[in-house]
């Protein structure tokens, strides 16, 4: 079999409100590929997944991706921060080849003010959320 190399690596991003950040990867000579995050295994369940062949080189991929949501940066029980990984592998997993690391941040309702407000304005709202412990 021919060496497994990922041509998509997932990217750094931002879970805005609800809306989760979506991580993708790309594999050629896989047959399959996972998702880890902060340590723990992402549930195949939720991944989606592409098998196919490129019609100019013939060569097999897949294409992966998963969602991440607010939930489950929250929950991930990481002070640090939430780091993603893809891994493929051919079907007796004796090669496994991993992803450049993505990582995802939460945004925050602060710097979303922040950008909304005149810069006049931007000490009195700072001030404000200090005492509203928002920040």
């Amino acid at each position: 079999m021919d060496e497994i190399t990922i041509t998509t690596q997932p990217k750094s991003g931002y879970v805005i409100r609800n809306k989760p950040l979506r991580l993708q990867c790309r594999a050629n000579h896989a047959t399959k590929i996972r998702f880890k995050c902060s340590s723990k295994w992402i549930d195949d369940s939720r991944v989606e997944k592409q098998i196919g062949t490129d019609s100019t080189s013939g060569v097999g991929y897949v294409d992966a991706s998963v969602d991440i949501s607010r939930i489950d940066v929250d929950t991930s029980g990481h002070v640090d921060a939430f780091q993603c990984q893809c891994y493929a592998s051919a079907d007796d997993d004796q090669d496994v080849v991993a992803s450049d690391i993505a990582t995802v941040h939460l945004a925050c309702e602060f710097k979303e003010k922040i950008k909304s407000t005149s810069r006049s304005s931007f000490f009195g709202n700072f001030f404000e959320y200090l005492k509203q412990g928002k920040f």
